[in-house]
């Protein structure tokens, strides 16, 4: 499972057509919803800066992700996305381990609590 990130800045007075273009009945889900790999995706605002968002694009793999890049439908979504954003950045594809992977680690922080109450 890998999560995509992105960050948009947007012209203030764009932002309700932005936010409606990346919701439940935006072109963005209607895009994504039926494609291999594709989970969800989270939109969500700067708390000190109502034109600045982060997009949260979860997938199944980094080669869904890629696939679905390159489809042309989908370039064509993000170039209509300049007319109305101020600047864009891809952080990346991001990828976690389940969570059974992850219990042995875990495991090791199991009393950090007590820890940090020893500290007082």
């Amino acid at each position: 499972m890998v999560y995509a990130v992105t960050v948009y800045k947007v012209r203030a007075a764009d932002v309700c057509a932005f936010k409606h273009a990346f919701g439940k009945s935006g072109k963005w889900q209607t895009l994504h919803r039926d494609l291999p790999g594709y989970v969800h995706s989270d939109l969500m605002v700067h708390a000190d800066f109502p034109t600045v968002f982060l997009l949260l694009e979860f997938w199944q793999s980094a080669r869904d992700v890629d696939m679905a890049q390159q489809r042309t439908e989908v370039r064509a979504f993000s170039a209509s996305l300049r007319t109305i954003a101020v600047s864009h950045l891809s952080l990346g594809t991001f990828s976690f381990r389940a969570r059974t992977d992850l219990n042995d680690f875990c495991a090791l922080y199991q009393d950090f609590p007590i820890r940090v109450a020893d500290l007082k």
